[in-house]
């Protein structure tokens, strides 16, 4: 095993694809569309995690694969890396992908990949990403 086969790196594009799946749960719920009041008649609450997975793993993971290298970028500083960079993007995007390709839903919600060792640099790398909402606008 070598450090491509980093756990935070895999980690981290399951918790896109799990973000993802949940995302797109709640932007399909029939309940929102129809402005209910009521929780129970929301899908995206009433479906589990894996339930969520399950139904919209092949299309997170598909925009996952295509953005893989993106997805590098915002992640790189986080992983250890060897004196030829650019051959480390390419290594790391590669066991990205070969990860994707052959993972299942279930593999995704049952196989631990986000856990308490790295659950905080993978949460760390996402809050990096957002806007940051106290910056004024013009700065």
């Amino acid at each position: 095993m070598t450090f491509y086969d980093n756990v935070d790196w895999v980690g981290f594009l399951v918790e896109n694809i799990i973000r993802k799946c949940v995302s797109l749960t709640a932007t399909e719920c029939s309940g929102c569309k129809d402005d209910m009041k009521s929780d129970i008649l929301h899908l995206h609450h009433q479906l589990s995690l894996l339930d969520k997975v399950q139904i919209h793993f092949e299309k997170a993971r598909g925009e996952v694969l295509g953005s893989l290298q993106t997805l590098y970028k915002n992640f790189e500083s986080k992983l250890p890396h060897s004196p030829d960079i650019k051959k480390d993007m390419i290594i790391y995007c590669t066991v990205g992908r070969s990860f994707l390709l052959t993972c299942s839903p279930q593999a995704i919600y049952y196989g631990r990949y986000v856990n308490v060792m790295n659950q905080s640099v993978i949460a760390e790398s996402f809050k990096a990403q957002q806007p940051n909402k106290n910056r004024k606008k013009g700065t």
